[in-house]
């Protein structure tokens, strides 16, 4: 009998591991008195900890309520592509537009999470397509009044879909702090932004993040914006942040690190892609007269790019001022410091280190 039971056991545990999905499992200290508050933040240790986060809408937060989430481990998430009939992880936070009758639904996530420097790998997602209806795609889907801090996202996946980017899809009314992202983000015809870091940014500020990520259109990918940091920077800010991926196929604008930028400011950034896109600009494709750019810098070699914007207002409070300098250059702390950037606490170079490049101290 027993022999029996061992083989039935064996037989179960093996079906679980082909199957690969994990059992969403609330984190351990969920009970506990003031779980999610800021003193005693949600536990985030596993992969299936993370899937709860991700389907457990009720702890998104709202205005009234927001909680707090800390990683506790780094997490594998390869088995992510398994999961939901092969449509992969469910973005945490919602967006979808529904065009027949022209209506937005949005489900925001609107909280706290620290990464704790910890390394969330190998997200997959590949949502289902439904007629009509337009969805955006990143791990956090749509967020808003929320913080994202010290977390790195490597070689994730994400599908084709209206809105995509590598971290999040619409950012309203947040911050990013010491944030990366590495992996492949896909855009087609449906596609409206399409961003390495994030899509469309708005009233929010995003420091001391970048992108290696790779932004892949399919033939019929001519649509939309298209940045390596953002598609659409709002009423928003970007400080200390550099895009180290690449870009294929054409957008109807192309920006090394943001596609189109309004009333916005973006200091103490560079580019280094290796995308050599002639239509693209080397830091962003389109400005408008509020916006403030300065102490910018991209690899004109690596990059094949000679202009630093594309479509510019005819009058600037303040001239956008951004210099494209050869390999060697970009890899000289002087060339940076001397322009202000911080080399004390936020950057630091070293040339066995980011192949070179000024590399974010984290």
């Amino acid at each position: 009998m027993i022999k029996y039971f061992l083989f039935f056991a064996i037989i179960l545990c093996s079906i679980s591991v082909l199957m690969c999905v994990s059992i969403v499992t609330p984190p351990s200290n969920f009970e506990q008195i003031n779980a999610g508050t800021i003193e005693t933040p949600f536990l985030i240790s596993s992969l299936s900890n993370l899937k709860w986060l991700s389907e457990t809408q009720d702890v998104w937060g709202c205005d009234e309520i927001k909680y707090h989430f800390i990683l506790t481990n780094n997490i594998d998430a390869t088995e992510t592509k398994y999961w939901n009939n092969g449509h992969g992880f469910k973005p945490i936070g919602i967006g979808r537009i529904n065009t027949t009758y022209n209506e937005w639904t949005q489900i925001p996530f609107m909280g706290y999470f620290n990464g704790n420097n910890y390394t969330i790998s190998n997200i997959f997602i590949n949502q289902p397509k439904e007629e009509n209806i337009y969805k955006v795609s990143a791990f956090f889907g749509t967020i808003r009044e929320s913080h994202i801090v010290n977390l790195n996202l490597e070689d994730i996946v994400v599908f084709p879909d209206y809105i995509n980017a590598g971290l999040v899809a619409m950012v309203y009314n947040s911050s990013i702090r010491n944030t990366s992202v590495s992996g492949t983000v896909h855009g087609n015809d449906s596609t409206l932004f399409i961003g390495g870091f994030a899509g469309l940014v708005r009233d929010s500020s995003l420091f001391s993040i970048y992108s290696k990520v790779s932004i892949i259109g399919d033939d019929n990918f001519n649509m939309g914006g298209s940045g390596g940091i953002a598609a659409a920077l709002v009423d928003s800010t970007l400080h200390n942040s550099f895009f180290h991926g690449n870009k294929t196929r054409n957008a109807v604008s192309m920006g090394g690190l943001i596609a189109s930028s309004r009333n916005s400011t973006i200091k103490f950034s560079y580019v280094a892609s290796g995308s050599k896109l002639p239509e693209m600009a080397a830091i962003v494709s389109m400005i408008d007269e509020n916006s403030v750019i300065d102490n910018c810098f991209w690899d004109r070699q690596v990059t094949g790019l000679n202009n630093a914007f594309t479509i510019l207002p005819k009058l600037f409070d303040i001239t956008p001022r951004a210099s494209g300098l050869n390999t060697s250059q970009m890899k000289i702390l002087s060339t940076f410091s001397e322009d202000g950037w911080d080399f004390s606490d936020i950057w630091d170079i070293d040339p066995n280190i980011n192949k070179g490049y000024p590399f974010l101290r984290r």
